[in-house]
């Protein structure tokens, strides 16, 4: 096994990998018994060449989260369009009465230009408490690391 940037060349028998579990084995996927068809698949969802054993030819084009919201149009909607405009454009998204609420609480309404939404805060005070406490957890905020645990894992937009 060869070590490239703390990433390990998975030095198989084969010459050409079957898929990404042959380097990456017991990864839980997460998924749901409705995608079990698909949770070896994982190209489909990360992109990448699953036929590669080589990792820069592996990982080329890997998207670490396909579930983001900012990745979802390419992921999850090429199965699910109409389930992801629900998703994108929903209350958990958005949050435009939590923001809207929250801003006329501190007294801030109609203090921010633009959309009202927990991805458009801007800097009042208003919107650092609903930084810190709200948007963290909705689903259109970034995934910055795996894990599978409902309390300390945020964001994530259609996997969250």
């Amino acid at each position: 096994m060869t070590i490239l940037a703390g990433l390990s060349l998975c030095a198989m028998a084969s010459a050409v990998a079957d898929s990404c579990i042959n380097c990456h084995p017991g990864r839980d996927h997460g998924l749901g018994a409705a995608h079990a068809s698909i949770a070896n698949d994982c190209a489909r969802c990360h992109g990448g060449d699953r036929r590669s054993a080589i990792l820069p030819a592996a990982h080329a084009g890997l998207i670490a989260y396909p579930g983001l919201l900012a990745n979802a149009a390419g992921t999850c909607g090429t199965c699910h369009p109409a389930e992801l405009a629900g998703v994108a454009h929903g209350i958990m998204a958005r949050g435009e009465g939590l923001v809207r609420r929250t801003r006329a609480t501190f007294g801030e309404a109609g203090s921010s230009a633009g959309p009202v939404d927990l991805q458009h805060l801007g800097h009042t005070p208003a919107d650092s408490l609903l930084r810190k406490e709200c948007a963290s957890c909705h689903l259109g905020q970034p995934k910055t690391q795996h894990a599978l645990d409902a309390v300390h894992d945020r964001g994530g937009g259609c996997l969250a």
